[in-house]
């Protein structure tokens, strides 16, 4: 049975439901992904609990956890749901009802289909729009890597596994305990 992709317009799209399921607008086609796996679900509540501290308590920006819209382009129409980003206190316009624009901060952790999509395509758009460090969390390897925007495209400056701590470029006082992400 061959799925005939649904095209909408962003004003098209902004008309949709509210849903907790997740859905994106790439090139002006919905993308409808399954909803996330539990592994995938625990190992974001174990990252968003010290982000949102540490971005708090130093008043550094927000921080979001999806589904939250971020609309990277609006005649294109592109707009993405990364699992957890962050963007800076000098950045905060960017965010209304949705947000408009490309978070300083992206993280996608990999669960099921999506990690292809998540590793070449999604990772090429962070990269056209501007999104500074880009996370690939894969909670079945136990690896997260860093990634970091250069001029020729995002260059990984580090993987890090269990016994190991995550140090964030564009949060550089965070420190994230590898065995504490992962633990299910």
């Amino acid at each position: 049975m061959a799925i005939t992709p649904i095209k909408l317009t962003f004003e098209e799209f902004c008309q949709l439901p509210e849903s907790m399921l997740p859905h994106e607008l790439i090139d002006g086609a919905l993308r409808m992904p399954a909803a996330p796996t539990w592994g995938h679900q625990k190992v974001l509540g174990n990252m968003d609990v010290p982000v949102r501290s540490h971005v708090g308590e130093r008043d550094l920006g927000e921080v979001g956890i999806s589904p939250v819209d971020v609309v990277l382009d609006r005649d294109r129409p592109l707009v993405v749901q990364p699992d957890m980003l962050f963007i800076s206190r000098e950045r905060i316009p960017i965010i209304r009802d949705k947000v408009y624009g490309a978070p300083d901060l992206v993280v996608e952790i990999f669960s099921g289909g999506g990690a292809l999509f998540d590793r070449t395509e999604k990772a090429a758009f962070y990269a056209q729009y501007g999104v500074r460090e880009y996370w690939l969390v894969d909670h079945v390897a136990e690896a997260a890597a860093v990634r970091r925007l250069e001029a020729h495209g995002y260059e990984t400056v580090g993987v890090v596994r269990p016994g190991q701590t995550l140090r964030p470029l564009v949060l550089p006082d965070l420190r994230l305990s590898v065995d504490e992400i992962f633990a299910i």
